[in-house]
């Protein structure tokens, strides 16, 4: 067992080694920093079985130690030793990957002993699943490449053999050329339906580039860009002046176009509008309101509409590959928000998006 462990405190650190000695026997390698830079240095260079790790330390203050360490490449399980009593610290730092928090003054050899063995397995599972994962949208975005090429190719042999045919019988009214156009109107919905397979694929691996954007920027682009949809359905899209949040701003944009797509596109009035607006704030963070005037939703069907491929419509009454929603969701969730739904059927519906705060450092 090789450990690494990052204390500054002498005593602290001699009852740690005393009670991995008395576990691990002799042949259990210890090396030891008081600071955080060298630990990481090391570690960089030497591959250790679990890192046990001060919050504290000379060079690194608490919030410091929590990024660097949660940012290290092919890090090995670690366990955070502090003195402090914080459950909301605690859970934040599992949520960053850090492997276990044990406070110092309640610690045994059992406890120790029992931590590091977990950790080591917590660690090792979760890189299987993160591998399999990988193959998995390897595969996935490989096949829907493919599927898309062939489904090209279909279309283009469809409409050169429709040229081609009324050029050799340009008098003849009575081919079944409708046909044809479904073909290729079909094709344009499965294209669809891949190009939101891909985007709900995307979402997880555009994390590591979140930063403070503009929803308001984001909104508006969303809307720009489904101008012409709009437009052909004498709708309006109203953007109101809405906050930053931390986030990738390509994901919000899609949510923000995923969600005024859905409000025009499910909406029976002559005049369909949307109007996205800052809703209630708190201390813990934002939401944004998407408000439309559509058909509404039934409320025994509210806590389906995120499954994937979830339709409450037929497809030849509103067109669509069911995945909308629950890239809405997915994007929400990888930022750490979440989505609410407020709807009465023949009224419209409200989308709440709560995001958290900018955290200002």
């Amino acid at each position: 067992m090789h450990i690494l462990i990052a204390e500054d405190n002498q005593d602290h650190l001699e009852l740690i080694v005393d009670m991995l000695r008395s576990s691990f026997g002799r042949l259990c390698k210890i090396r030891h920093h008081t600071n955080l830079g060298d630990a990481i240095h090391y570690l960089e260079r030497k591959r250790v079985d679990i890192f046990l790790c001060d919050l504290k330390l000379p060079d690194s203050s608490i919030l410091q130690t929590v990024e660097r360490i949660k940012i290290l490449e092919d890090a090995p399980p670690i366990i955070v030793l502090t003195s402090l009593h914080d459950h909301e610290l605690a859970q934040h730092l599992v949520k960053e990957g850090i492997q276990d928090f044990l406070p110092k003054d309640e610690l045994t050899p059992s406890q120790l002993v029992r931590a590091c063995h977990y950790a080591i397995e917590r660690k090792k599972l979760t890189r299987s699943l993160l591998e399999k994962n990988e193959d998995y949208k390897a595969f996935c975005y490989s096949l829907t490449h493919d599927f898309k090429s062939s489904l090209w190719q279909i279309s283009r042999f469809a409409q050169i053999f429709k040229l081609e045919t009324q050029k050799r019988y340009p008098d003849d009214t009575d081919l079944p050329y409708q046909y044809l156009d479904k073909i290729s109107s079909k094709i344009e919905g499965i294209q669809k339906l891949i190009e939101d397979l891909q985007d709900f694929l995307s979402i997880d691996s555009l994390m590591e580039n979140y930063q403070p954007i503009s929803l308001t920027l984001a909104a508006r682009n969303a809307a720009d860009m489904l101008g012409e949809t709009v437009a052909k359905r004498n709708g309006s899209v109203e953007v109101e002046q809405l906050p930053e949040v931390n986030g990738n701003i390509s994901q919000i944009q899609l949510l923000f176009s995923n969600l005024i797509s859905n409000a025009i596109k499910y909406n029976d009035s002559k005049r369909p509008l949307v109007r996205i607006y800052t809703g209630d704030q708190s201390d813990d963070g934002v939401s944004i309101v998407v408000e439309d005037n559509g058909i509404g939703i039934p409320q025994d069907k509210v806590a389906t509409i995120f499954t994937p491929f979830e339709r409450l419509h037929r497809q030849d009454q509103y067109s669509g590959s069911g995945l909308g929603l629950s890239i809405a969701k997915r994007i929400m969730q990888s930022h750490g928000g979440k989505v609410q739904v407020d709807s009465t059927p023949g009224e419209g519906t409200r989308f709440i998006l709560l995001f958290p705060r900018v955290q200002e450092r």
